[in-house]
């Protein structure tokens, strides 16, 4: 699997916030790698409104680069006085007081304990005044003292054992302990923006009547093929700037809607209000890393809140960073997996509500023009100067053919896990 007819370049990622600057900031990578690019996303007065690519090969400082950021910034605001952000990206100021408490959930193998307890620093670190942190423990037996150690750094969180497997059983055991008005979920690898929780808790405030909030999520660095690779096939994770909210009295953005759930968002930067989580009854135990299924819970529980008649809002300046897998063969084993849970997610609505087939069956079509599409290369950002192998849109389609059998083996393994009925 090699790229064709087309080069990458190590790239830094990095949020230019123009009140707070870029701080100390570093642009040789820790094995010694120099990167060659940079891309920035503009973020001022609180809010995210774009991003930049700049050349490091220039031999730029980060002053530099500020420097560029804000000259853009200028350009795409101009007419507006130095120094206020421009009216159509103000994000309405909320005193502390206003702000409801937060319940955040990270739910973990403690298999990768160095980025665990980063992430967790990151999370106490955000500027917001209510939040408890609740690191949950998915494996069969907990260790004491990988938990000791995490309480070192943050001593304020909260650790509970959960055996069952898979990344449902453990979302919902988050969700079963929360007492706070909003729960939001996250993951190990993922390191979150200190505005991240303003930025969620305000937009449950602006919108009220908004059930999920989910945010933007940024590559930490891209430094190998596989990693730009990944970037380039997800585009991103769907990335846009401009705040969306989806739900009743909303457009359809287009005929795949709301099936195409990985429109609204990931897993990895995700709120709720809690007590709208529990009416949807959670996640699907059936779903989600450590399951046969092997992902698609978080693709559910965002279609489920659009079904029901619910609002989903996607707030761009809700700003996470997760690490890319390195290796080919880490990326094809995602690659496949999301494939999977894709169409395990779409079995499971299925099953809950046979009517879902019909609509689903209608939506195929048009499914496969936009395959077809991406494997020309009309839809995958190319940005990233990547062009796409074959060997990603075989896997992919691999693990979407692979997703219901998958679906009902799982729910069968849960069933013969708890005593209960296997057929």
């Amino acid at each position: 699997m090699t790229a064709t007819a087309s080069t990458w370049t190590p790239t830094k990622v990095l949020v230019a916030d123009l009140e707070e600057g870029l701080g100390d900031v570093s642009l040789v990578a820790p094995d010694g790698l120099v990167f060659g690019e940079a891309w920035v996303v503009i973020r001022r007065g609180g809010t995210a409104t774009g991003m930049v690519t700049i050349d490091l090969q220039e031999g730029l400082a980060v002053a530099d680069i500020e420097a560029r950021v804000r000259a853009e910034l200028a350009r795409r605001a101009a007419g507006v006085q130095l120094g206020e952000p421009p009216a159509d990206v103000q994000r309405s100021s909320r005193p502390d007081c206003q702000l409801p408490a937060f319940t955040v959930v990270v739910c973990s193998t403690f298999e990768r304990f160095a980025e665990l307890c980063a992430c967790v620093v990151s999370v106490f670190g955000c500027d917001y005044p209510r939040v408890e942190v609740l690191v949950v423990d998915n494996r069969p037996a907990a260790d004491l003292e990988q938990h000791q150690a995490l309480r070192s750094l943050a001593p304020d969180v909260r650790i509970v054992h959960e055996g069952g497997r898979g990344l449902s059983v453990a979302r919902n055991r988050g969700l079963s302990m929360c007492t706070t008005e909003l729960i939001a979920y996250t993951d190990d690898d993922i390191h979150v923006d200190r505005h991240w929780l303003r930025s969620l808790g305000s937009t449950f405030l602006d919108v009220p009547q908004a059930c999920c909030v989910t945010g933007l999520v940024l590559p930490n660095d891209l430094t190998t093929e596989a990693q730009h690779l990944f970037e380039a096939f997800y585009g991103g994770f769907n990335r846009t700037f401009e705040l969306t909210t989806y739900g009743p009295g909303k457009p359809k953005p287009d005929q795949l809607y709301p099936y195409a759930a990985g429109r609204f968002g990931t897993g990895a930067n995700m709120a709720f209000r809690t007590a709208a989580l529990r009416d949807l009854g959670g996640f699907d135990d059936a779903l989600g890393a450590g399951t046969l299924a092997k992902g698609g819970e978080d693709l559910a529980i965002f279609a489920s809140v659009v079904l029901a008649g619910g609002t989903l809002v996607v707030q761009p300046s809700a700003i996470t960073s997760h690490r890319h897998r390195t290796t080919r063969k880490e990326l094809l084993s995602r690659v496949q997996s999301y494939g999977s849970g894709l169409t395990a997610m779409l079995t499971a609505l299925i099953v809950q509500e046979p009517r879902h087939a019909a609509r689903i069956a209608w939506r195929v079509p048009p499914a496969l023009r936009l395959l077809v599409r991406s494997r020309s290369g009309t839809v995958a950002r190319r940005d990233v100067g990547i062009r796409i192998p074959r060997q990603l849109y075989l896997r992919q389609a691999l693990g979407m053919a692979l997703g219901p059998m998958s679906y009902f083996r799982s729910r069968r393994d849960i069933r013969r896990r708890q005593g209960g009925d296997a057929r």
